[in-house]
């Protein structure tokens, strides 16, 4: 800790900017998303709730109708209450200055009744018939009876495969009882549920059969990478995500010539759980293998040290063919990351003739009804068309379900804009409070593959016509296995651009033409699609992310966000903060959580959510049937929030000023779903940022100037750095190269990019060319595909190309133990944020980046200002001694100045404290009316309250008021000096009281004076000048969670209890959440011994 003498006059003033820090704008308050719809609305409950997020600091709401109960006592939607309702909440929050925006829909997340079945989202769906045909016979093909069905081809192509196991019916036999072995072959039978480990079907051909491909259903266990957060984890290892768990396999598929020894053939994946519509099918081509018996052999498929569940198996299929592997995941049916390690060990397949594929739709009419005269021979004819998925909206207001748009439809997204925001935005403008904005939550409707026009895009984007391809899309190889995956990369690369092109940007360009600011999760952390995070939220002026409570080592879906703001030259990198936040949670540990999502250059928080409370005189009230959303007026924490939302205001608006600094930019390729992967990120040097971008960003948004990367935005990286395993397209190598030809540093792997383009069958002699020509390049560096090796590697190209640390770090560098930062940079000033995550005191000598050389400490939770002291040991006027409690934050502003001055004068008062623990009783009053102890309570020593005897405070929740003295000499005693930006002055000298854990919140108060809010680390707050000569008096007000009072009062009867829910969210065998202060309570004095 450092003290330090006057900022005198003579330095480079930052006055205007510590303003801003000191009290920062209204705009860069933390918003909340206000849901409504679980209860009956009340005016009173409108004013209260909209009062109490102004008095405490809360920037604007959204208001949200978004239900988890039943809802009955709502009002309905466009009715006349729920008009007035809401135009009494626009008003006051006009009157109370706060902003106000609106959801794209009423609940989650984008539709409505007013959706149509040709507006909603929508898949392929295909039906195949063979026929062998002496050249004289028609075929004649009903109609598909399918609801809302619209036909987009019909194929015929010469067919020789041989039958697969549904028509040559091998014997087959099961060795456990109960499972029906017949109908798990059976195409249209439903899934058995296998219980016991280690079933084994069997099926005897009678003859050798050759296998190249095992289909099956199963169902969905466990999450799927697409649905999580990618989390920090050790680079190199295999994905990491939040909630995600790796499933083994659910068994193997084997070969065997006697029927007595067998050979494995392939392992037989899992199926994840994701959300909305998928195919539950999975496909597993392999190189052939030949023998008589084959054998499903289903066991071990519960993650180790978890309770045994059963499997559910079926309508498996055996079959000679070669297919696409993969292909569900392929072809977009099912939101998963494409693997290609498999298609790896496969070779020689070919599939079927391009050039023998007809197109014979002309002789189909639009209900799929086909006449045509066969040519002779054995034919194939494919019928494919599209219809609805299903997906409907959710969580809305009674009568308010509905289908979810088109995500890749222009007019679907100009339905929904007109059918509800619109129509709202123009009422409430007419009434003269119009909304500020239109917001939209992550996508989870799951996926879609078609819509309307879909082939015109197709061939405008890709200059090929995607209807010959189609069977590609069933699974069937076409040509190459590689020319078959690079279709169907084409074709997951065009649902990603449509849903960017004509949802998004769409959706953007209304709500700019009418005056409001559109923030989206496009797409969300939940990739259900196969979509472009990074590409989508490019689209919007308010690029958005988000972060769960649970989440408590972080997560990178932020990290998209705020890339993309970088990219895409967006002042604003939202994220949904706190998302399921319970009455546990204390404000510190939000903030750990906050302060993870800075260091990923983050400057805009709404928080997920806020309940709506329709009572005055009942608390916690509304608990979102059980789900919480604990950030209201109702927690018994929220009297004592208001340095909690300073706080994040604070820090987001001095991560507006300037531009952002970011030395690094990572390329993650753009095979949809694309997102941020943690486990594939580069072991990078401390002391480094880093955004990642894809294709599009690299096509339309970057360019090469003076061997940096410049971005719409103002950032300027230092280096592009491409992931390993990751597919660059031609385009993309080509302007990489082009940037590097400009002098732009590049690390990567050749043999890894070669090795993926060939999958893809791009590895031609062009590709050849560009790889040639940008690895010859001086400024081109190795990158090794070991994760042990490659901080080395990039280390060298730093080296090589003298490329300086942004800020100089050495921490434990792991996921729980880390020093974070994220810095700005404005023509007068270089900000860094720091962030130290962990139990660890971090203590080191710090190099920074910059020119500037007045560098100063400006802590956001206390606002004390200081310079840093000067590292004695380097010449550097840039190095200086840092040192951060656990979880503590601070922000380093370095500007122009004298520098020398700054270490002759700080260094003389960096010493040891003078310490005093508070040794006399506690005296504890707690309110009656909360349940608490009628008379004051003696604390001989500070104790969590839950181990009391007294079940008044056992299961008190709420304010206690602690009361005690202390006596002082002189030495203690420190004069406060003038401080502020008038005089640029901090003290000599300082005193702190210093708190131990306080599960919560407190107060202080010392000889009657405020001595401000302890509610996170370092624990401390500044009581310098408050104390006096001989006997003080402290008081220290603890709130700690309403959890304990509920669990008290689940076991009273209604009438004796102090709290009410709707509904009840706890029972009284949960556990308790420590509370009160616990501990010794500690006076240090800094400086002036």
């Amino acid at each position: 800790m450092a003290f330090i003498m006057p900022l005198h006059a003579d330095a480079f003033s930052v006055d205007s900017l510590w303003s801003r820090f000191v009290r920062p704008g209204d705009e860069a308050r933390t918003k909340v998303w206000w849901f409504h719809g679980e209860t009956a609305t009340t005016r009173e409950g409108i004013t209260a709730d909209l009062e109490a997020f102004s008095d405490k600091g809360v920037g604007g709401v959204v208001y949200y109708d978004q239900v988890h109960g039943k809802g009955d006592l709502a009002s309905a939607v466009f009715s006349p209450e729920w008009w007035d309702d809401l135009k009494f909440a626009a008003s006051e929050a006009r009157r109370l200055g706060l902003g106000f925006e609106l959801n794209i829909s009423n609940g989650y997340v984008a539709g409505g009744p007013w959706i149509t079945p040709e507006n909603a989202m929508r898949r392929i769906t295909y039906d195949d018939t063979l026929i062998t045909s002496d050249g004289k016979r028609d075929i004649v093909l009903p109609a598909v009876a399918m609801p809302h069905y619209e036909g987009i081809a019909v194929l015929a192509f010469p067919d020789d495969e041989i039958a697969d196991t549904r028509l040559l019916k091998p014997e087959i036999r099961v060795n456990k009882s109960g499972v029906d072995a017949i109908s798990l072959f059976d195409k249209t039978g439903g899934l058995q549920k296998i219980t016991e480990n280690g079933t084994v079907i069997t099926l005897d051909f009678g003859r050798v059969f050759t296998a190249r491909t095992f289909s099956y259903r199963t169902k969905g266990r466990g999450k799927a990478a697409t649905c999580a957060i990618p989390t920090p984890c050790i680079p190199g290892s295999s994905f990491t995500g939040a909630g995600y768990v790796e499933l083994p396999p659910i068994g193997d598929l084997e070969v065997s010539d006697d029927g007595i020894h067998y050979e494995k053939v392939c392992a037989i994946p899992p199926l994840y759980r994701s959300m909305g519509y998928k195919l539950d099918q999975i496909t597993v081509a392999f190189p052939a293998a030949r023998g008589r018996f084959f054998r499903i052999s289903l066991h071990d498929w519960n993650v180790p040290g978890t309770a045994p569940s059963s499997l559910m198996f079926g309508n498996a299929c055996l079959s000679p063919s070669p297919t696409v592997d993969n292909w569900e995941v392929k072809a977009a049916f099912r939101p998963e990351f494409a693997d290609y390690r498999q298609v790896s060990k496969i070779s020689g397949d070919k599939g079927i003739s391009f050039k023998k594929i007809r197109d014979i739709s002309s002789y189909a009419s639009a209900d799929g009804t086909l006449r045509w005269q066969v040519p002779s021979g054995r034919w194939r004819i494919m019928r494919f068309g599209h219809v609805p998925t299903g997906a409907k909206t959710k969580h809305g207001r009674k009568g308010m379900s509905g289908l979810e748009c088109d995500r890749m439809s222009a007019a679907a997204a100009r339905l929904q804009w007109e059918s509800f925001f619109k129509r709202v935005c123009d009422t409430l403008g007419l009434a003269g409070v119009k909304p500020d904005g239109l917001v939209m939550d992550s996508h989870e409707a799951g996926a879609q593959n078609w819509t309307a026009g879909f082939a015109a895009e197709f061939r405008r984007r890709r200059g090929y016509d995607i209807i010959p391809w189609l069977p590609v899309v069933s699974g069937r190889l076409v040509g190459s296995r590689s020319k078959s995956d690079k279709v169907l990369y084409d074709f997951r690369r065009t649902i990603a651009d449509l849903i960017s092109d004509n949802f998004y940007s769409v959706i953007d360009s209304l709500c700019a033409s009418a005056g409001v600011t559109f923030t989206a999760q496009a797409i969300g952390a939940a990739l259900t699609i196969a979509g472009d995070n990074i590409q989508s939220k490019g689209r919007v002026v308010k690029p958005q992310g988000e972060f769960w409570a649970y989440q408590t080592t972080g997560g990178y879906d932020i990290k998209e966000a705020s890339s993309a703001a970088h990219l895409y030259g967006r002042r604003i990198a939202s994220a949904e903060a706190f998302t399921d936040a319970t009455y546990r949670h204390s404000f510190a540990q939000l903030k750990s959580l906050a302060d993870f999502a800075y260091s990923m250059g983050n400057n805009e928080f709404v928080v997920c959510a806020s309940a709506y409370q329709p009572w005055l005189d009942r608390f916690p009230g509304s608990t979102a049937n059980g789900r919480q959303y604990s950030l209201n007026r109702n927690n018994t924490l929220w009297p004592m929030s208001r340095p909690f939302w300073d706080y994040q205001a604070r820090c987001a608006d001095m991560l507006r000023q300037g531009d952002a600094a970011v030395t690094f930019c990572l390329y993650v390729g753009d095979d949809a779903p694309v997102k941020l992967l943690s486990h594939k990120l580069p072991a990078m040097p401390e002391g480094y940022d880093w955004d990642v971008f894809t294709t599009d960003a690299l096509l339309t948004a970057m360019r090469a100037d003076d061997k940096k990367v410049l971005t719409q935005s103002g950032t300027a990286y230092r280096m592009i750095i491409i992931e390993n395993e990751t597919f660059v397209s031609p385009a993309a190598l080509s302007k990489i190269a082009d940037m590097a030809v400009q002098g732009v540093p590049v690390c990567a792997n050749r043999e890894s990019l070669v090795r993926v383009a060939k999958m893809f069958g791009a590895c031609d002699d062009d590709y050849e060319h560009v790889l040639n020509r940008l690895f010859s390049l001086p400024n081109v560096y190795p990158l090794s595909t070991m994760a042990a090796s490659q901080e080395a590697d990039i280390r060298n190209a730093l080296a090589a190309e003298k490329i300086s640390p942004q800020i100089s770090l050495r921490s434990a560098n792991t996921p729980t133990e880390k020093v974070y930062f994220s810095q700005r940079n404005t023509p007068e000033a270089d900000i860094y944020f720091v962030y130290n995550r962990g139990t660890g005191v971090f203590r080191d000598s710090v190099s920074l980046g910059t020119a500037h050389r007045n560098i100063e400490l400006w802590h956001p939770v206390d606002l004390t200002r200081t310079w840093l002291v000067a590292d004695r040991k380097s010449q550097a006027s840039n190095r200086v001694l840092l040192e951060l409690q656990p979880e503590e934050t601070v922000f380093i502003v370095a500007s122009s100045g004298d520098a020398q001055q700054t270490v002759n004068t700080v260094a003389a008062h960096n010493e040891q404290p003078m310490t005093k623990v508070l040794t006399k009783p506690w005296t504890v009053t707690f309110d009656p009316k909360l349940g608490g102890p009628e008379k004051p309570v003696v604390f001989h020593e500070l104790t969590d309250w839950t181990e009391s005897a007294d079940n008044s405070i056992r299961y008190y929740s709420g304010e206690a008021v602690y009361s005690t003295e202390v006596d002082m000499d002189s030495t203690f005693l420190v004069e406060p000096q003038a401080t502020g930006p008038a005089s640029r002055a901090v003290v000599f000298s300082r005193t702190v009281l210093c708190l131990p854990s306080v599960n919560a919140v407190a107060r202080v108060v010392v000889n009657g004076t405020d001595a401000g809010t302890v509610w996170c680390s370092p624990w401390q707050t500044d009581i310098t000048g408050l104390l006096r000569p001989g006997t003080n008096d402290i008081k220290i007000v603890c709130a700690n969670s309403i959890v304990n009072r509920v669990i008290g009062d689940a076991s009273l009867p209604e009438s004796e209890r102090v709290t009410f829910s709707f509904p009840e969210f706890l029972k009284r065998t949960d556990r308790l959440q420590p509370s009160g202060i616990v501990g010794k309570v500690v006076i240090r004095k800094y400086g002036g011994r």
